[in-house]
């Protein structure tokens, strides 16, 4: 369905499939790399050995939405890359001061802890790509059109038709827009079902219990 309708849409050109197939895929990952979906949150538990400062990410991961020590039930918060690397290296069980940054794929905590922590990272996962027509994404059907927009934008700038590329770009982000503000004033038929996602601090509290004070 993408495939025949992005053709249709491009004016029946006979770019071939591998063309078609890399623009969808494209649009496919402009949205779901951009926007917070709930059906693409996701949970990796690990368990950091102590004085060591690395993880590594699951290879699905597209962004950390947030970094939890379930052990002592305290939420690790974000520095940025050369603050954290800047920090010394002293490992303690004490402290509840603790920080993590992503660099490639492996995610680091400082100050290291003395003991063996459970780590849970909470993050948006990227989806498996499009590759036939009777593929369907892991989004509503709803979310089908605003893939087709991001399609058309990057199959148009492959083509070097960077003013018609733009002009899809804005339909997709006011048509994205409208989805998700229908979206915030309507349940998601996940939690419909019952299904719990961490939306925010007050979601992990929730999850992990009320974090030490200090």
């Amino acid at each position: 369905m993408f495939r025949s309708n992005l053709n249709f849409a491009l004016g029946d050109r006979d770019l071939g499939k591998g063309f078609l197939d890399a623009a969808i895929n494209d649009g496919y990952l402009d949205l779901t790399g951009s926007h917070d979906l709930v059906q693409l949150r996701a949970v990796s538990t690990v368990t950091l050995v102590g004085t060591s400062i690395g993880i590594t990410l699951p290879d699905d991961l597209q962004w950390v939405r947030a970094v939890w020590n379930v052990t002592d039930k305290w939420q690790i918060l974000k520095m940025a890359s050369e603050h954290l690397h800047a920090m010394e290296d002293v490992a303690d069980d004490d402290r509840d001061d603790r920080y993590y940054t992503r660099d490639g794929d492996a995610l680091y905590i400082q100050p290291p802890f003395v003991t063996d922590k459970v780590i849970a990272i909470h993050y948006n996962a990227e989806p498996l790509i499009l590759s036939s027509d009777s593929d369907t994404t892991v989004l509503p059907s709803t979310y089908d059109r605003a893939i087709h927009m991001f399609a058309m934008n990057a199959a148009l700038s492959d083509l070097g038709e960077e003013i018609r590329a733009v002009e899809w770009l804005n339909k997709a982000i006011v048509y994205l827009r409208t989805r998700l503000d229908l979206e915030d004033k309507e349940s998601t038929p996940a939690m419909q079902a019952g299904v719990r996602f961490i939306r925010n601090t007050k979601d992990l509290k929730r999850l992990y219990g009320e974090p030490n004070v200090g």
